[in-house]
């Protein structure tokens, strides 16, 4: 959207437009299979929002078990409503589906690059390990995922990028991701995109 009111919007650091009417993307209390969708991340491209989250797969509960990173496309016209919710595509799913791929952070990179870092886990016996990802088409595709290496400061215990949904890119371009672990709150950042 060429639109002066988004384009105001992003100078004040907001990735998302207020959206007027609210469409249903999904619902947790569906019971249908693999309708569990939840800790959501969003950015604002051109032709409205893309929406990461992560959904359920049947018949485990995607909390502990279960879970895929999932996207959609919301299409949003110049007056911010909602004109059209793409049907839902998987991103990333474990190599078991009693894995956990969750958790998605979303941010523009300065270099106009859509960033993407998720949690994932085979079993839960096993630490969270962080992957990133880039899509330079809005998330139409993305980049083969690369494993971050694990922060050799937390001692042992599971870094999780949690659910906030958003990291923040600064002025400098750096980009900087919360992270947290059983009693402690980490910062991970990077300053080429």
């Amino acid at each position: 959207i060429n639109d002066t009111k988004l384009t105001n919007l992003s100078k004040v650091n907001a990735d998302v437009a207020w959206i007027k009417n609210h469409a249903r993307i999904s619902s947790s209390r569906d019971t249908t299979p693999g309708a569990s969708n939840r800790i959501p991340a969003a950015v604002k491209i051109p032709t409205g929002v893309l929406v990461l989250y992560s959904e359920r797969i049947s018949p485990y509960d995607g909390d502990t078990q279960g879970a895929r990173l999932m996207q959609r496309f919301i299409t949003i016209d110049t007056e911010y409503k909602v004109t059209a919710i793409s049907a839902s595509q998987e991103v990333r799913r474990p190599s078991v589906d009693t894995g956990l791929t969750k958790h998605p952070m979303l941010c523009r990179a300065a270099s106009g690059n859509l960033v993407l870092i998720y949690d994932e886990r085979e079993t839960t016996s096993t630490n969270y390990r962080q992957y990133i990802m880039t899509s330079t088409d809005n998330g139409v595709t993305w980049s083969v995922p690369i494993e971050i290496p694990q922060n050799t400061l937390a001692n042992g215990q599971s870094c999780v990028v949690g659910s906030t949904g958003t990291m923040v890119v600064l002025e400098s371009g750096r980009i900087v991701c919360p992270m947290y672990t059983t009693n402690s709150i980490w910062m991970m950042y990077s300053d080429d995109n």
